[in-house]
């Protein structure tokens, strides 16, 4: 998932920690505004590049307005998070003091997906939803600096899903936090790697290293 704000990884980490899945499932809800193939295109032929990838997954793009985000992050969310889990989560973070005694982590992280989130790819479906915030509109989305480098990101998670079991295999760990971390791990690392390759090949931005890498962490949430 990509987000504004100082390009908070914590918030791809939280949802893990969360939901013990690395991507997001679709959920069936209306669905959004289809983007044309020929749009999303160019970035497909970007990430099949620096992946050196032979086959080109299916990409079904969708734009998805600020209003909708909520909604639909909190319907996908459920199918792979019951309450039950939920309310463990809660419980612990409560118990640990990180959160106040009456703090919901559930509703503040979905208002602050709702805030920030310029993107995410959903493996179930196997679709991509890109968000039209501010004055953008269709493909104007695109033309987003930032908007650009979370679908380079989002779309390598559409790679690994067509041609790896790993993301599935994730959304079947519930329970199973560490392995669902680690296996989190690989498949955020492969996406920041293809990233970092994509910004240095397109942009010629040289990746950060780990000190400068280490430093976008160090912020008070």
């Amino acid at each position: 998932m990509g987000v504004r704000g100082g390009r908070s990884r914590e918030v791809r980490a939280w949802s893990v920690a969360l939901a013990g899945v690395v991507v997001l499932a679709a959920c069936a809800t209306p669905s959004p505004r289809r983007v044309p193939e020929e749009v999303p295109a160019p970035f497909v032929r970007r990430v099949q590049t620096v992946r050196g990838a032979e086959a080109v997954p299916v990409i079904d793009a969708r734009f998805l307005s600020p209003k909708d985000v909520r909604e639909r992050i909190a319907l996908e969310m459920g199918r792979v998070v019951d309450s039950e889990q939920r309310a463990a989560t809660t419980a612990l973070l409560r118990s640990l003091g990180w959160i106040p005694p009456e703090g919901d982590p559930w509703e503040a992280w979905l208002e602050l997906q709702a805030q920030s989130v310029a993107g995410f790819y959903s493996v179930l479906d196997n679709r991509l939803y890109v968000v039209a915030r501010g004055e953008q509109a269709g493909r104007d989305v695109l033309a987003d600096p930032f908007v650009e480098e979370v679908l380079v990101h989002e779309l390598a998670h559409a790679f690994q899903a067509g041609s790896s079991q790993l993301p599935e295999l994730g959304l079947g760990l519930l329970g199973f936090d560490d392995v669902a971390f680690a296996l989190a791990a690989v498949l955020e690392g492969d996406a920041l790697l293809t990233e970092h390759r994509d910004a240095e090949r397109t942009h010629g931005i040289p990746p950060p290293n780990a000190e400068a890498f280490a430093r976008r962490f160090a912020i008070d949430v």
